[in-house]
């Protein structure tokens, strides 16, 4: 029989760090999502009082949490406070199968693999997401052999293969 402990970590992650050069100094704050050892947010205040958000998000379908992919930021935002106005400095965000079904539509070689399909970056002049790379195809190992870069609306875009060695360890050609 297997039995189950939740243990708190909540003393042993980082929560503060100041790092002082020159008399310059940088503190930076670290925020965690203890049941789960996840990394959420950082906090770097800068010499200038200027203020650095980086926020993390992870899987929060049943799904994805099925398959262990709790440790993994699905979406990363940066922004910047600086004179009370906060501005997005980046924002990305990785899409993954929703169902062991749409893993297996997805990626055929890879026996459903629960693996990333799309990825996005925000244009920060328009404001909105775009689609930065589609992963395509993998292996049966998982590892990515095809994928496009900067896909338009219809899948278009620049397509780049990736070869493996034998044993599928080693990259041999891009």
């Amino acid at each position: 029989m297997l039995s189950s402990y939740n243990i708190n970590f909540n003393t042993s992650f980082l929560s503060d760090k100041i790092t002082t050069a020159d008399g310059v100094s940088i503190k930076e704050k670290y925020m965690y999502e203890y049941d789960k050892n996840n990394l959420i947010k950082e906090e770097i205040t800068q010499p200038d009082n200027s203020v650095r958000n980086i926020s993390y998000t992870y899987a929060d379908t049943p799904y994805l949490k099925d398959q262990y992919i709790v440790g993994v930021p699905l979406s990363t935002e940066t922004t910047e406070m600086v004179n009370g106005v906060n501005k997005t400095l980046s924002k990305t965000l990785a899409v993954y199968p929703v169902s062991e079904t749409d893993a297996k539509a997805r990626n055929t070689e890879s026996k459903a693999l629960t693996l990333p399909f799309d990825y996005f970056v925000k244009d920060l002049e328009s404001l909105t997401m775009h689609k930065k790379m589609s992963n395509t195809k993998y292996d049966g190992k998982g590892n990515l052999t095809e994928y496009i870069e900067n896909p338009d609306t219809a899948g278009n875009g620049i397509p780049v293969s990736i070869i493996w060695g034998i044993t599928r360890q080693s990259l041999l050609l891009r």
